[in-house]
């Protein structure tokens, strides 16, 4: 097994703050000059406190120059502590490569591979290694290689198999399925099934239900130009058949994660662009939320949203704010919104694909890079950056939290400080409104709601002594006002 890495540092910023290091850097891997185009890193996985996992692939320029694939482990300054690097030189290799820590602790990596020769159907393969990225503990190897398969997600189930998910392209024809895989611990074919509603079926995402059954998503469309494309869902019972699917046409495209043993979350956009959208559903597709979070100044497509450990959840994506940079945005559990940012590299097109919340309470978003650098000719790139909470890449110079937007003339908030109690002044408007009151670390503590406009009463006094946020929106969503509070006993 030969080892090689060559990692170039275009950008690095490593600031100490509350023990939160961040940091912004790309890693490239070359092995001539004709073999360089790897990919992005889809979403990270954290082993260790501090020891961080990621996984990419790539190919050459000209097809009989082959390919490779590599899977590293970094710090929380963004350092390589171990790299594991094969070079193939008969095959290509899926860039955007999903990776697993499995609990007993090793990596699973999923990825596909040409033909030899590197050109006709792609075959999905699977390798699980020991955490010091040295020995290989099994590799599965699926029978399909006549169509182009492109792997997409994977989970390991309640029952200790490991369940995959892909999107199958049937090369030549205006086709389009997801493809389910099921291995047991010992990357044993347990089961497969191909999942077809529509004309252009892709795969995005896959989660248990506490069932046991398997939810995946991705998206259809009645013809394959893809005019009508949107959201869909397939549950599959204990023998991993389709049991159920659902649609969400206010999607186009977008990732799903599981928010509560019978909760989803879905994060995309829809077409024409309007701006990143968040749903919460439960396991049957039953609306419980919809958040639009606008076109300006973020155009933005949100890839995918994940709950944190607080409950909050953040998502991550691509914006066009005149720079096609990473969007990073964060939510509460109701999808009201919190703060939203963009990154951008300074190349030609750069975006996020996924992130961790790592242990140490920060971000760890993982995307890719893509340089010209040659005329009509990109050279992809992986990209991580390691953000704060707040998701600031520098935290000394970084907006944390909503910025005070008292609106007077509809509402007023007093007393400020308050000890036992607030009064929510509401003097426009009709129906009912959410009072939402959030900690300094952007934490849900408080919500309730309120009915027709006058003077209500808020009880505040089984808060701590702090500074709140207190939010109002009205029943459509529309925000009313915000101001800081304290709270002083």
């Amino acid at each position: 097994m030969k080892s090689l890495f060559i990692i170039i540092l275009l950008f690095d910023t490593a600031f100490l703050c509350g023990q939160v290091t961040t940091f912004s850097r790309s890693y490239s891997d070359v092995v001539n000059e004709d073999t360089r185009f790897n990919g992005g890193a889809r979403r990270c996985v954290e082993v260790d406190s501090g020891t961080i996992y990621f996984s990419t692939a790539g190919y050459s320029l000209f097809v009989n120059l082959g390919g490779y694939s590599r899977i590293a482990a970094i710090d929380y300054n963004g350092e390589v502590l171990a790299d594991n690097f094969v070079r193939d030189s008969l095959r290509r290799y899926e860039a955007y490569c999903p990776i697993l820590n499995t609990s007993d602790g090793e990596i699973i990596i999923f990825n596909g591979r040409s033909q030899i020769g590197g050109s006709g159907g792609q075959q999905l393969y699977v390798l699980k290694l020991t955490p010091d990225l040295q020995d290989t503990t099994w590799i599965y190897y699926h029978h399909d290689s006549l169509y182009f398969d492109t792997p997409r997600d994977l989970i390991e189930t309640s029952e200790g198999n490991f369940a995959f998910i892909a999107t199958r392209n049937y090369i030549g024809q205006d086709d389009f399925d997801a493809v389910f895989l099921e291995l047991n611990s010992s990357g044993q074919l347990l089961h497969e099934t191909i999942i077809d509603v529509g004309i252009a079926n892709t795969a995005r995402s896959i989660v248990e239900a506490s069932s046991g059954k398997i939810i995946l998503n991705g998206s259809t469309a009645e013809t394959f130009g893809g005019a009508s494309l949107k959201v869909y869902t397939a549950t599959l019972n204990s023998d991993r058949v389709v049991e159920t699917t659902f649609l969400l046409p206010q999607l186009s495209e977008g990732g799903m994660s599981r928010f509560e043993p019978d909760k989803l979350v879905f994060s995309g956009f829809s077409n024409p662009h309007t701006g990143p959208k968040s749903i919460m559903t439960n396991d049957e597709g039953q609306i419980i939320w919809i958040k639009s979070y606008g076109n300006n100044p973020f155009f933005a497509e949100s890839y995918i949203g994940r709950r944190l450990e607080n409950g909050d959840i953040v998502s991550v994506g691509i914006t066009d704010q005149g720079l096609n940079g990473g969007l990073i945005m964060k939510a509460d559990s109701l999808g009201n919104l919190l703060w939203k940012r963009s990154y951008d590299y300074g190349s030609d097109s750069d975006f996020f694909l996924d992130f961790i919340e790592t242990k140490d309470g920060g971000l760890l978003v993982s995307g890719v890079l893509i340089e010209e650098i040659a005329p009509g000719i990109f050279d992809p790139n992986t990209w991580l950056l390691k953000l704060d909470a707040d998701g600031c890449l520098n935290p000394q110079d970084c907006e944390v939290g909503i910025t005070d937007m008292p609106l007077p003339d509809v509402l007023t908030i007093y007393p400020n400080p308050a000890s036992e109690y607030l009064n929510l002044k509401i003097e426009q408007g009709q129906g009912t409104y959410t009072v939402l009151l959030y900690d300094a670390t952007g934490r849900l503590v408080q919500h309730a709601t309120l009915t027709g406009i006058g003077t209500h009463i808020l009880e505040v006094n089984q808060l701590q002594t702090g500074v709140y946020i207190c939010t109002v929106r009205a029943a459509n969503g529309d925000l009313m006002g915000h101001e800081r509070i304290v709270i002083s006993k």
